[in-house]
């Protein structure tokens, strides 16, 4: 298992939408409660708003001494431009799987894009804070 740590803006969210930020996937559980404790009390948005934060175990196929990892979505885009109907998959350390993962999930849900995104485990993505305009 890997852990994905997800940080949620409360105040900018309501029911069946979530404004979150996409921290990282991480080895271990602890290093992602560390991360996120971090951008809360330091990264500049993350202290300053009414920011949760989520921490999701995932699933992974494949190399268990991988760092990297790669994981399908798909979705649709709503009239206002924003993404709906997201899929995801589990996640794979081989790019090969997650291109045989995306020709199913495509046979199973009829989504207008699809991508397969690629991480470097314990790496945080979003390295900057954020202002709301």
């Amino acid at each position: 298992m890997i852990y994905e740590l997800c940080m949620t803006d409360r105040e900018l969210s309501c029911e069946g939408h979530k404004e979150s930020f996409c921290i990282g996937f991480f080895t271990e559980r602890l290093k992602a409660e560390k991360t996120a404790q971090r951008y809360l009390k330091d990264t500049a948005g993350f202290k300053d708003y009414d920011i949760g934060f989520e921490i999701t175990e995932k699933e992974v196929i494949g190399a268990a001494d991988s760092d990297i990892i790669y994981m399908v979505y798909g979705w649709n885009v709503n009239e206002s431009g924003d993404e709906t109907d997201i899929t995801e998959s589990i996640c794979f350390t081989s790019r090969c799987d997650a291109q045989r993962a995306m020709e199913d999930l495509k046979k199973r849900f009829r989504r207008r894009e699809w991508c397969i995104s690629r991480y470097t485990l314990n790496e945080c993505l979003w390295q900057e804070g954020f202002v709301r305009a």
